[in-house]
């Protein structure tokens, strides 16, 4: 029964993930607009943000899938929710520092890897300094991950874009012959 809530589970995250309805373009649904020129003097932001929220879900899922299953797994038929657990940490320990340097942004793959590690145990040590109890552990642990992926989402998955120039040639008739020149942004 519960490996079929397990992969009942893992389906739906892959689901989300893999459905080609979803739009993961990180653009403005309204399209283009006009912009001031106050507006394009400020440097471009790519943001990545969805993506890294995409692989902490399942990184999560797989991680809650592997738990779920260790309440139910008994005779030593742990190996399942072992690897679901694995693969789920594993998932959410490096998926956003490698989304992060597949977009040049080299300073946000360290910092969001030593948020990742730093703040649960961060938590992890608070909890035994104050001599807490297992439920006190198992919340500072997740309240450091949430912390650190939070911070990730909201601060870290950005980069500026460099602003890419567009020369056109251009050529004109004119009662006298041709005017040739370039136009664009440079």
């Amino acid at each position: 029964m519960s490996k079929n809530i397990t992969s009942i589970l893992v389906a739906i995250t892959l689901g989300f993930s893999l459905n080609p309805n979803v739009s993961h373009a990180e653009s403005d649904p309204a399209g283009p607009t006009q912009q001031s020129s106050a507006q394009t003097d400020r440097p471009q932001v790519e943001s990545y943000r969805r993506k890294i929220v995409m692989a902490d879900s399942i990184g999560g899922g797989l991680l809650l899938s592997g738990t779920m299953l260790i309440w139910g797994c008994g005779n030593g038929e742990c190996n399942l929710s072992f690897a679901l657990g694995l693969v789920g940490f594993g998932t959410y320990l490096l998926a956003s520092p490698l989304i992060h340097l597949s977009k040049n942004n080299a300073g946000s793959a360290g910092l969001s890897l030593l948020l990742r590690v730093g703040l649960p145990a961060a938590g992890i040590a608070l909890t035994k300094l104050g001599d807490g109890g297992d439920d006190l552990f198992s919340l500072s642990v997740l309240g450091g991950a949430g912390a650190a992926m939070t911070i990730d989402w909201l601060f870290l998955a950005h980069r500026d874009k460099p602003i890419e120039s567009h020369i056109i040639p251009m050529v004109a008739p004119t009662q006298d012959g041709l005017t040739v020149g370039f136009s664009g942004m440079f």
